[in-house]
């Protein structure tokens, strides 16, 4: 009779603690599905094969759907949406097998859609390039030697196409990308909204000396940042062995905007035709590439870290050189339009320029050049140079970005970008 009440006692509390926690719980567990969306269109390079869309968050993977591309016409834009997402910071990694991948980062959901078609960091054409076969996020020869020991077989990665078989067809997309890289780019608006910048202080700027006639001017020593490199010494320099086993072209035969850039800050819009128009002319040249390989060849034989290409740098010191280039201006750290703010003034108008495509330099400056005709010269150029070698060197950079731009008679104008920070 005991054991009989106990059990009825025991079940009327169960029932009790159903009653009053199951609603509690529910609610949480609704309250988990938020609001937000996050959609987009886009085409694609090679529409042969589907793309999938990974949303994650940190190293989690909240949703995965594939995109279905119509392989008979390249214009058609795909679309995509992720439904129910509580407000937070999520990324996006869009892959083709075989192919670079574009991750889009720092993709804030609040309670409301955001729409990608609205940020002008997010490429229109996502930059997928075919070659990548095995994930290393670079065209290189690893790839060509698994697509040679598939030649003639059916292995997907390999088959950029989607003709069924690994042929010349494949090959001769993959050389066309020899060095492509993978892209990481970063969301420039917030819940689906343009943030309001808040103002910010920066210290007035330090006048610098003038350079001694004949001399190349030495950048001024910094206690808190690495010294700021100054336009790259006149003296030949030491050339670089480079194993590529594809010659970059020269920088005289680098493609150039159609776009002139106006003396005055880009509107929203046009930095976004001319982010178009990057991808367009192909986004990173293999000149360019072929820099930041030799760099991570240099900081490999002191034992350091190798940097990781970022789309972002890459943007802004191309955008950087063309602008110089556009506006006939000297290859300085401090000239421009880009330069009417504190901070620009203190950290020179590249990083003004980075800020506009979504960076924020950590580091004073960047290391220039013009007139070199190769990439081996160049570093081997800025690498004869304490101040610039003092910038390539440094263990805290984490990612790299160069721009090239043919200048006529000056030969061409380059500017590296290093940084720790996305």
């Amino acid at each position: 009779m005991k054991k009989k009440r106990k059990l009825l006692l025991s079940t009327i509390v169960m029932a009790l603690a159903l009653v009053v926690f199951l609603p509690f719980y529910i609610f949480l567990a609704t309250d988990n599905n938020g609001t937000g969306t996050i959609s987009g269109v886009f085409t694609v390079i090679n529409p042969a094969h589907d793309v999938t869309i990974q949303l994650r968050q940190g190293a989690s993977v909240v949703s995965t759907t594939v995109v279905h591309i119509v392989p008979a016409n390249t214009e058609e834009p795909a679309g995509f949406m992720f439904n129910s997402l509580p407000g937070g910071t999520y990324d996006l990694v869009f892959s083709q097998p075989g192919h670079t991948q574009l991750t889009f980062n720092n993709v804030i959901v609040a309670d409301g859609p955001v729409s990608l078609g609205q940020d002008a960091n997010f490429p229109s054409q996502l930059p997928l390039r075919p070659g990548n076969i095995t994930g290393s996020g670079q065209v290189n020869i690893s790839d060509l030697n698994v697509l040679l020991q598939n030649w003639l077989g059916d292995y997907e990665n390999a088959n950029f196409t989607g003709s069924g078989q690994v042929n010349i067809a494949d090959l001769n997309l993959l050389l066309s990308n020899w060095m492509a890289v993978s892209v990481i780019a970063y969301a420039s608006l917030t819940g689906g909204q343009t943030p309001t910048p808040s103002p910010t202080s920066a210290p007035s700027p330090t006048p610098s000396e003038s350079p001694i006639p004949g001399q190349s001017p030495q950048p001024s020593p910094s206690p808190s940042v690495p010294p700021t490199p100054t336009p790259m010494p006149s003296e030949s320099p030491i050339p670089l062995q480079s194993p590529s086993p594809l010659q970059s072209p020269p920088p005289e035969g680098l493609p150039q905007s159609g776009i002139t850039l106006p003396n005055r800050r880009l509107t929203d819009a046009e930095r976004a035709e001319w982010i178009d128009e990057y991808w367009a002319m192909g986004g990173p040249y293999a000149f360019e590439l072929e820099i930041a390989r030799l760099i991570n060849e240099v900081r490999g034989e002191h034992n350091l870290e190798p940097v990781q290409v970022d789309y972002m740098l890459m943007m802004s010191a191309r955008f950087y050189v063309q602008q110089k280039a556009n506006l006939s201006l000297p290859l300085g750290h401090n000239q421009g339009p880009y330069m009417d703010t504190a901070y620009g003034a203190t950290h020179g108008a590249a990083a003004n320029i980075t800020e506009a495509f979504g960076v924020r330099l950590r580091w004073n400056g960047g290391n220039g050049a013009s007139g070199h005709m190769s990439a081996a010269s160049l570093v081997s150029s800025w690498m004869d140079s304490q101040a610039h070698s003092n910038f390539i060197l440094s263990p805290e950079h984490r990612f790299i970005g160069i721009g090239s731009h043919t200048r006529g008679a000056t030969g061409a104008f380059h500017y590296l970008l290093l940084n720790d920070i996305r």
